[in-house]
């Protein structure tokens, strides 16, 4: 006695085949040159900054370390901050993603967007004289922009090295 197929079984072999196929023809392709480059102008806009914000984190860091409360102090700080991720988020919104990261892409700026929207917060409270309330704020809001930024630049990774892109 031999197995024979019904045509039910056939049937949907044929449909779950038919699906995978379809799937591998929705799913976008990445260009590596054209990734390549991506990854390109994220490492010199990163790489522009670098030193600016280790400077800057310097002195802020030594500024908590001193147990400081001038609001003076850390106002300027902010306020500098604030305006290096404003230019950094203009240019990062110019850079156009190959096709297949946009939503990454986005993902990523709006990490950045959403701690420039935070230091606009942190400095007005600042300016209403609550320091404290104000580094905290501030501490929550870069934890979420480096989560949401990693977890996007994880993905635009992933892809990279699926279309075969040293990174």
């Amino acid at each position: 006695m031999s197995w024979h197929p019904s045509r039910r079984a056939v049937l949907m072999g044929g449909v779950w085949s038919c699906g995978a196929l379809m799937f591998g023809v929705a799913c976008e392709t990445v260009d590596a040159q054209e990734m390549a480059a991506y990854l390109t102008q994220l490492n010199e806009l990163r790489d522009s900054t670098a030193v600016d914000d280790a400077a800057l984190g310097e002195r802020f860091n030594s500024l908590i370390a001193s147990g400081s409360r001038d609001a003076g102090a850390y106002l300027s700080i902010y306020r500098e901050l604030r305006t290096s991720n404003a230019a950094v988020l203009a240019k990062l919104e110019q850079i156009q993603p190959p096709q297949g990261l946009g939503r990454h892409h986005e993902d990523f700026v709006e990490g950045l967007s959403d701690l420039v929207t935070a230091l606009d917060q942190v400095i007005q409270m600042i300016e209403e004289g609550n320091v404290i309330e104000a580094n905290r704020t501030f501490q929550r809001a870069v934890t979420r922009s480096q989560a949401k930024q990693t977890g996007a630049m994880l993905q635009i990774r992933r892809v990279a090295r699926s279309a075969r892109v040293r990174i």
